[in-house]
């Protein structure tokens, strides 16, 4: 019976070692985007200049809530599948937000990543973030960690593949 609940109790603890996010998945358990973000992201979101079909950002943006540690709820928000305007080759932008009555707070952003995983491991209080992407012959895994004020990142491996 101790082997099977320790076996349980591992199981579990992999089950849950952090929350994994890709840009070419619709995020599960999608929440509308709060007002305070969709203003915060539509200063520097322009989505006819980037040749999007979408005439509202809240069309080609989705949400969904994750826990980075802080006291209140955080909100993950990428682009659709729809919305390949806002990303690159294999990488999208993605955001994490702490939402407000008045201006929501940024405490995470990427220009590009094809995969975010939130990882248990805590800096002062925030779980770290992973983020990775690249293409058929070279990629990044980058690893953010909490300052006590923002998201920074602690440390970045590339590879190329062997020639």
């Amino acid at each position: 019976m101790k082997t099977f609940v320790l076996v349980a109790m591992l199981f579990c603890r992999l089950a849950y070692a952090g929350q994994t996010f890709g840009v070419e998945e619709s995020l599960a358990h999608q929440m509308e985007i709060p007002a305070s973000v969709l203003s915060e992201l539509g200063a520097e979101l322009d989505l006819k200049a980037n040749g999007c079909v979408q005439a509202r950002l809240a069309d080609a943006l989705e949400a969904t809530k994750v826990n980075v540690g802080s006291k209140r709820a955080s909100v993950l928000v990428k682009p659709r599948l729809d919305a390949w305007c806002l990303c690159g080759a294999y990488l999208c932008p993605a955001w994490i937000f702490q939402p407000a009555a008045g201006a929501a707070k940024r405490l995470w952003f990427t220009e590009g990543t094809a995969r975010i995983t939130i990882l248990d491991a805590r800096d002062r209080g925030y779980r770290r973030i992973r983020s990775e992407g690249g293409t058929a012959g070279h990629g990044f895994v980058e690893v953010w960690a909490w300052d006590g004020k923002h998201y920074a990142r602690s440390s970045r491996k590339d590879w190329v593949a062997d020639q």
